[in-house]
């Protein structure tokens, strides 16, 4: 059945399902009936044995019993009789029970009213027996009364039969009817699926349409839009980020080329002068190559760390060793650009991860306030412990950042012209976004333009973290 249609596996299900209720009622119908048409001749043989009893107490003396039940019950057509003594010995009856052994008496007197059962009779059809005592003033009789169970038997088959069909016809209308519940209720995932079809990188914008967001299909139709919508914005910024890759990849090898061609193509009028041009052209294809390798290393850290080829270590990092570190690299730079650091508070913080690419995170965004920040300014680093989280401050009296550019700084290549524009590949921010993420915390900025920026970090502790993990 797995092979099937989803369309075909609902009409068979339904089609089961009914089958068992319908097989299920017929049997209590049949059940029922039967008990039903068995009670009806029992009360039928009762009634019959009561008018008997009746005629034996109008009568005077036995030969007027006997008088009376040969001209009312000997030729019934319908039930059979026999009167019997007490000890079982045949009186008088239908003539066509004659010779037929009965239950001994015993078995009538064993019950305190009547015995009921089924008899089969040897040339005759299966036999219903009633036999009661009944008794007068001047006598007791032993009486038998018999009916045929043929027109029961029949009538029970009849209704068999009946229930059969009318079950077989039942199971097949109401499959027809699954068949095509199952239809309509297969077409909306059928739009579904051939709306989703239709769907390529070129048709993104395209959505399935949601009829009734309430109902499992529209959630599933919901689902597969929200699906569609990070789709959309990957292969966006996949595309965005091809773009500018390619562009920032083209202009330093244009760069080179460029320098190349000119050198070769020259006709320096002396010996020096070539040396000279091609001693320029050596350091632009130095620059240009560091640019380049740069960009490159960059990429390859960035898409690893998205990718999840380059999971970050996991082991316990001393935030306060890690930003000394980290400061003393920066301090000639610092000191060159006449600014001045402080270390306003940095306190002892263990967090989980990976050392290497927390030094990256923090030297990016202390390079960034070094940079963008005059001569003379302020850049200020504090580190401390908040609730469950390690709170990491690097704030700078810098240029700032306008408003409509903080939302778009951590993404790739962005950067912002012509204020900030230091030569860059824009990837810089974007890579701290990724450690961070990384390591399961929160990259914050703050800006005022013309007085400064302020970029803040949440790891969580070491502490929570094993807290976290299971045991």
């Amino acid at each position: 059945m797995s092979r099937w249609s989803i369309r075909w596996q609902l009409t068979l299900w339904y089609a089961l399902a009914l089958s068992i209720v319908i097989v299920a009622f017929s049997v209590l119908m049949y059940a029922t009936m039967r008990s039903y048409m068995l009670a009806r001749i029992d009360a039928e043989l009762l009634e019959e044995s009561r008018e008997l009893e009746e005629e034996l107490e109008l009568a005077k003396s036995e030969q007027e019993f006997r008088k009376r039940f040969q001209e009312r019950y000997a030729a019934d057509a319908i039930f059979g009789f026999r009167v019997a003594q007490m000890d079982g010995t045949p009186k008088f009856g239908s003539p066509w029970l004659d010779g037929v052994n009965l239950p001994c008496p015993e078995t009538v007197l064993d019950l305190p009213f009547r015995a009921l059962q089924n008899l089969s009779i040897p040339n005759r059809h299966e036999m219903r027996l009633l036999g009661r005592v009944i008794s007068a003033d001047h006598m007791s009789q032993v009486i038998y009364i018999l009916v045929s169970m043929e027109q029961f038997e029949n009538d029970l088959r009849t209704m068999a039969f009946k229930l059969i069909m009318n079950g077989l016809i039942a199971i097949l209308i109401a499959a027809a009817i699954g068949y095509w519940i199952a239809v309509r209720v297969m077409a909306p995932i059928a739009e579904i699926a051939h709306t989703a079809e239709r769907i390529s990188s070129e048709t993104l914008a395209e959505r399935v349409p949601i009829k009734n967001p309430n109902d499992e299909l529209g959630r599933l139709a919901a689902t597969l839009n929200h699906t569609f919508d990070r789709l959309q914005r990957s292969v966006t910024e996949m595309r965005r980020f091809t773009a500018d890759a390619a562009h920032e990849l083209r202009t330093p090898l244009t760069v080179i080329r460029t320098e190349a061609e000119v050198a070769l193509r020259g006709e320096a009028a002396n010996h020096a002068t070539n040396l000279e041009q091609f001693h320029r052209v050596a350091e632009v294809t130095l620059t240009e190559s560091t640019r380049l390798s740069n960009l490159v290393d960059q990429l390859l850290v960035l898409s690893r760390q998205e990718a999840g080829l380059q999971p970050p270590r996991h082991e316990e990092v001393a935030l306060q060793a890690l930003l000394l570190d980290v400061i003393d690299t920066l301090k000639v730079v610092i000191d060159t650009k006449s600014q001045t650091l402080v270390a306003k508070e940095i306190s002892d913080c263990t967090v989980m991860g990976d050392d290497i690419s927390l030094s990256q995170l923090f030297f990016n965004l202390i390079d960034n306030a070094v940079k963008y920040t005059q001569p003379g300014g302020t850049i200020t680093i504090s580190c401390v412990a908040v609730t469950n989280q390690v709170q990491v401050v690097i704030a700078d009296t810098g240029v700032g950042i306008d408003r409509q550019h903080l939302d778009h700084i951590f993404e790739r290549f962005y950067r912002i012209e012509p204020a900030r524009t230091d030569g860059g590949a824009g990837l810089g921010l974007a890579i701290c976004q990724s450690i961070v993420s990384a390591h399961h915390g929160e990259l914050r900025v703050e800006s005022d333009p013309g007085h400064g920026s302020r970029f803040t970090v949440f790891i969580p502790t070491a502490l929570t973290v094993r807290r976290q993990e299971p045991n």
